[in-house]
């Protein structure tokens, strides 16, 4: 099963964004394929983001200079932009308690969302602090135990902050 916190991060290219006209020649072909094979694969460190963005450099130094071919260097200069992004907030104190928290809702993720008393409830990341936000709507405060309940069998080891409004009281 995929983790969500991988979902959040971008570490592949879209090849699909790396056009290929129909109109293209053939040694625009040929160079827009070698970019694409440049940058297929993973991107989980930026070691391997940066050989990747030297070796388009001197791809693009031995290419034509043509506009299909810098339209595909500047899509796939891009994607490797949006990648890196990626990896630095994946790198940093918040990213990596983003990330976190994400995993550790999703243990109990199908546990929550089959009460279907709890299907107005989201988990995430209060937007200024680290501490994990429960939010959302119960119709009653059975339901509102029931949730502080499942919670509580995931501790998460950081503080956690509930903003659930009870709809019917009694």
């Amino acid at each position: 099963m995929t983790k969500w916190s991988e979902l959040l991060q971008k570490t592949r290219v879209d090849l699909a964004a790396i056009d290929v006209p129909e109109d293209a020649t053939a040694d625009e072909r040929s160079c827009i394929r070698d970019l694409r094979f440049l940058a297929d694969g993973v991107f989980s460190t930026t070691e391997r983001l940066k050989a990747v963005r030297e070796r388009l450099k001197r791809s693009l130094a031995r290419s034509p200079k043509t506009a299909a071919v810098k339209a595909a260097a500047k899509a796939l200069t891009a994607e490797l932009d949006e990648i890196a992004r990626d990896l630095e907030f994946a790198a940093s104190r918040r990213g990596q308690f983003v990330l976190f928290v994400n995993d550790w809702a999703q243990t109990f993720h199908a546990e929550r969302t089959a009460d279907t008393d709890l299907v107005d409830i989201v988990i995430g990341t209060h937007a200024e602090v680290e501490r994990i936000l429960v939010a959302g709507s119960v119709e009653s405060p059975r339901a509102l135990l029931r949730l502080v309940e499942l919670v509580s069998r995931h501790p998460p080891g950081v503080a956690i902050e509930y903003r659930v409004t009870v709809n019917k009281v009694g």
